[in-house]
């Protein structure tokens, strides 16, 4: 009896330490949250203020996280830890490090491709494929129209009623982390400058979410995956005193930040300009402004100011997207006096030039047949047809008539500025 007390007792000591349960000395760390890559890392350190008679565990939650300093320690102290390649091309994932009542937070990456593939916008059933997405005016309701172009059963139809027509606007994002687009949408105030609301239906629970931010008179189409935790921010942007002022609701640590970035006369957009899997502040600034026809980015992974000077802001359409698949939005826009699509890589300066549509045409950028690049497509309201040009490979669809003149198209409302 006395051993096996004995041996229980050394098995939940052993316990205390594995799972880093919290000490009662105050730590400090170094850090909380860090974004890895594919790639992995070993050598990766956090340091730890504590004091000098404070003892506390230390223990990773995930096999790919693996500590190497030890599963304890004493006062101030590093701990070291190695991050495991992610072979895993579609998903991302996240691990927790516990330092005694501390928690940092690890996001890695996809392997490679897999990040653009993990939020492919407009993806429904989550095949890494763009869908053909219209919206149909029945009496007063949203009547969302889905061809969801699945890459291995084919095609499919759907309809879905959520939403306001004339009121709201559709933000169809993944907001629950299933690598499946939600039906969402942002409602204004009654009157100017009243509280607004997100309405998000999540895939995975089936139920209604509802998210006061912003207030009327904002735009909320830049809502996108700030924090890098696979789920969309509740997000917009507001003109105030000729600036351009950003606010996110975090979904990680469901906090608020707020950060003016741009002039208010500038067009915000959305990407990730330096590929830590972090959307990124930026804004196409037009003609009337200086410099003229210039896109500014704000690199969420050092804070340091981007600028590309491209395009013609009279007469083009800003279509951000990765056209060479290296996981880095490129600076790109469609001409709308000819049907150009013009665009320059963020990584190799390289330009390219592609015919696509005419003019009256709506382009709608996506992902529409699973080869990690953003391809060409236009709606067109004449008939209603989308036409998709992929980057590479066959098309798929290269023509589906999917709604007609009076419906709104999400993938044009949200993505082109």
């Amino acid at each position: 009896m006395k051993r096996a007390l004995q041996l229980l007792l050394v098995l939940l000591s052993f316990s205390i330490v594995a799972f880093g349960l919290p000490s009662q000395c105050g730590e400090a760390i170094s850090d909380t949250y860090v974004v890895a890559s594919d790639a992995g890392a070993t050598g990766l350190t956090i340091d730890v203020t504590a004091p000098a008679n404070c003892t506390y565990s230390v223990s990773s939650n995930q096999v790919w996280l693996f500590v190497t300093s030890g599963i304890s320690a004493t006062g101030n102290s590093t701990v070291t830890y190695n991050v495991n390649t992610n072979n895993t091309l579609f998903f991302g994932r996240s691990g927790i490090i516990r330092i005694g009542g501390k928690t940092v937070t690890i996001n890695q990456g996809a392997a490679k491709g897999g990040a653009l593939a993990r939020r492919s916008q407009l993806d429904f059933n989550g095949d890494r494929v763009s869908d053909y997405l219209v919206i149909e005016n029945t009496g007063g309701q949203m009547t969302w129209w889905g061809y969801r172009n699945h890459i291995v059963t084919g095609p499919s139809t759907n309809a879905f009623a959520f939403g306001l027509f004339n009121e709201d606007v559709p933000l169809p994002n993944d907001f629950d982390n299933d690598r499946k687009n939600d039906f969402a949408v942002w409602r204004g105030g009654p009157g100017p400058n009243t509280q607004a609301y997100f309405y998000i239906l999540e895939s995975i629970t089936g139920t209604v979410r509802y998210v006061p931010w912003g207030l009327s008179g904002d735009d909320p189409t830049i809502t996108q995956d700030f924090d890098g935790d696979f789920k969309a921010d509740p997000a917009v942007t507001r003109k105030e005193n000729g600036k351009l002022v950003w606010y996110i609701l975090l979904s990680a640590s469901n906090s608020f930040w707020g950060q003016q970035f741009g002039n208010a006369t500038d067009r915000p957009v959305r990407g990730d300009y330096d590929g830590d899997f972090h959307a990124d502040l930026a804004v196409y600034r037009p003609n009337t402004d200086s410099p003229a026809n210039t896109f500014f980015y704000l690199r969420s992974s050092n804070d340091t100011l981007g600028a590309k000077t491209f395009g013609l802001s009279d007469i083009d359409k800003v279509v951000p997207g990765d056209y060479d698949g290296d996981d880095l939005t490129d600076f790109a826009v469609w001409r709308t006096t000819t049907g150009d699509w013009f665009w320059v890589s963020n990584s190799t300066e390289i330009f390219t030039a592609f015919h696509w549509g005419q003019p009256g045409d709506l382009p709608v950028p996506g992902e529409y047949n699973d080869n990690f690049t953003t391809d060409y497509c236009v709606w067109r309201p004449d008939n209603g047809v989308f036409y998709t040009q992929h980057n590479s490979g066959f098309p798929l669809t290269p023509a589906v008539q999917w709604g007609n003149s009076t419906f709104k198209v999400p993938g044009n409302l949200m993505q082109v500025k």
